[in-house]
């Protein structure tokens, strides 16, 4: 504003009410994440991790070897942000990944 006072020229800045900028913080935040990108196997690695199921047995299920299933899972968390299993189930709820 004090920009458009000296210069004569209109304030083109555009503010939001808290209101609405906490409205559109919370739609943002249960809206899937389209640009995660996941691929069909990392989902089927992001469900039997919510199934509680160890590398081993994820391994077995998809007929990979562990080593596989540690990169997908590896991928996964990096394309979701985290480091650690509860929080890439914790994402994947809050996404509507799961």
């Amino acid at each position: 504003m004090l920009v458009a006072a000296r210069t004569g020229l209109p304030d083109t800045t555009a503010t939001f009410a808290p209101a609405i900028a906490t409205q559109a913080e919370r739609e943002r935040a249960t809206q899937p994440v389209a640009h995660v990108g996941l691929s069909s196997r990392e989902r089927d690695v992001l469900a039997e991790l919510a199934r509680g199921a160890t590398y081993a047995d994820i391994a077995a299920t998809l007929v990979v070897s562990e080593n596989t299933v540690k990169t997908h899972v590896s991928n996964l968390y990096a394309k979701l942000s985290v480091s650690r299993r509860s929080e890439a189930l914790a994402v994947a709820r809050t996404q509507h990944l799961l």
